[in-house]
Parts: structure tokens; sequence; C-alpha cells
């Protein structure tokens, strides 16, 4: 079992924050959009999450304002931070993020971040200690969890939490913002990703589909079968191509053939393909692409059986 987190707490993403006192450090405000930045830090760690069949959603509330100015290279290291280190310490279940709008005043606005884990939680003595390093930080200095409550200082909250031992933890902290009420060009929807089932499909919505009929369902079968490798070409060289847009018509269209066999784990992979393309995240697309690869042959001979026991019947 992995030690408590103040105890070896892993590092983030890799990159080391200034060794300068708080004093010598300034925030960088410009105008961003919330959903989107929330959107570029889960979507890199979904593939690790399918992998260990975790869940990771995600709820902004629609209270809270999309387009803000602050610091959002702050908000990513500490908001970055939690995740991926609920992530480290959460074996089975989920984590979920959920972003509230705690006070608004004119254009300032205070939102409280929230990363929820069913991990291990922590002991009593561990979450005592943790807390009273937590509360001193005022640097860049230390573990990653100690440098974000600094920043999180720095942002005009605090970084706080609840953690019970077998129950998991929650890791908070509220920040200021300014609302940047110039129109964006794009409205980011909430995000939220879960693991994809284990069932190749849903054979009792698939049954009702095509009304118990075999002779209807070999048909849609065929045309799928010979649709198939343009299908799958058509993701291949999107991906290939670097074009986004494209990714996400060739994704979408596969999602709604899949859609008509009630194939779980197939539509949630060319889902995923889908909102990759959005964001033109080509390498984990390509991930992506060999997993829904190795799926299809699945579900193919998935379709084949449930062809022949309706025959028998």
């Amino acid at each position: 079992m992995k030690q408590g987190r103040n105890m070896g707490f892993p590092d983030d993403d890799g990159r080391s924050f200034s060794t300068k006192k708080s004093s010598a450090i300034t925030l960088n405000p410009a105008s961003f959009s919330l959903r989107k930045k929330i959107t570029e830090l889960i979507q890199p760690l979904l593939l690790s999450a399918l992998t260990r069949g975790l869940e990771i959603s995600c709820r902004v509330w629609p209270e809270a304002p999309d387009t803000l100015v602050g610091d959002s290279d702050c908000l990513d290291r500490v908001l970055g931070c939690l995740l991926r280190n609920a992530l480290a310490y959460t074996g089975e279940g989920q984590v979920f993020v959920r972003v509230t709008l705690e006070e608004k005043t004119g254009k300032d606005v205070i939102l409280k971040f929230a990363v929820a884990d069913t991990g291990q939680g922590l002991a009593p003595e561990e979450a005592q200690s943790l807390r009273e390093e937590m509360n001193r930080a005022s640097g860049m200095t230390g573990r990653s969890l100690i440098q974000a409550a600094g920043l999180a200082k720095l942002m005009g909250g605090q970084l706080n939490f609840e953690s019970e031992p077998g129950e998991g933890s929650t890791f908070f902290f509220t920040a200021r913002f300014e609302h940047d009420l110039k129109p964006v060009e794009k409205i980011y929807p909430d995000v939220g990703f879960s693991a994809p089932p284990d069932d190749v499909l849903d054979e009792v919505s698939l049954l009702e589909r095509v009304d118990n009929n075999p002779e209807l369902l070999e048909e849609l079968v065929i045309l799928f079968n010979e649709s198939l490798p343009g299908n799958l070409e058509d993701l291949n060289r999107t991906i290939a191509d670097k074009d986004g847009e494209a990714l996400s018509r060739a994704a979408h269209s596969l999602k709604g053939v899949l859609a008509h066999f009630s194939a779980r784990k197939s539509y949630w992979l060319a889902a995923l393909l889908e909102m990759m393309g959005g964001q033109n995240d080509f390498i984990s697309a390509g991930d992506v692409f060999q997993i829904l690869k190795e799926e299809i042959p699945r579900l193919q001979t998935v379709l084949a059986a449930v062809i022949a026991e309706l025959e028998k019947g």
C-alpha cells in the first residue's frame, strides 16, 4: 500500500516552481476560458484512467462564468496537482472535479474548486501533519501539494481538505477572478468522462431496436461491416493529417452507427475520439484509435452470436 499523501506525496507534472519567496512572485492575469482550461487538464489523464478502470468526471456549475481574467497557469498548477495526485491514490472508483460559484460582486467572482476521490484516505495523524504544513505554506518550495497551497494563497484563496481513512479525500480551494464580459468564440461544455463499460453492447436495448428480428439485425450488421473499413480509414487519416475538425466529424459519424447496435464500449471510445478532435490532441487520439480497432472485432463477434441466438429461437 502506498504511504499517505503527506509522506512522499507524488510530484506534479514535472514543472518546478521557483524557489523565490512568494512576495517575489507575481500573478500574470489574462483572459481565458474556465471550461477549456479544465478540459485541457482532464483530457491527458483519460487514457491512464481508462487502463485502470477509473472514472473521471467533472461538473462546472452553470452559474460559474466561463470567460475569466486571472492567472490560468497558476490555476493549472494547483488544480492539476490535486487531480493528478487524486488519481495516484485512487485504486478503484472515481475522481470527481467540481467547480462552483461562491461569490459574485460586480465583475469580481470567487470560485471554489474541489477534487474528490474514492482512494485510501488519510489517517488522523497524517491529516493533522499535512494541514499544519499547508497552513504554513507561503513560498514555492517543498512538495507539490505544499507548493499548491502557496499558489492558492496567491490567488486569494486557501487550500484545504477533508479525509477519512478508507473513505477517500476531498481537496478544495477558492480563487478570485474577474469575469470578462467580452463574448467568446466558443463556449466549452462541461466535461465528464467515466471509465468505459466492460460489456461490449447492451443486448436488451439492441433487441428492442430490431424488434427481435434476426433478418433485420443481419442486414444492419452487413451494412456496418461494409462501411467499417472506410470509417476506420477516415479516422486514421484525420489523425495522421492532424485535422481536428475532420477527426471529430469522422468519430461522430461512427458513433452514430455504433448507437444503432447499442455498442457501449465502442461508442464510448468513438465519443472520446470526437472530443480529442475538438481539442487537437492527436497523440492521445492515436492511442484511443488503437484501442477502438481492438474492440471492433469483439463487437462483430458478439453481434454474430446474437444473430445466431435469434435464429435458433
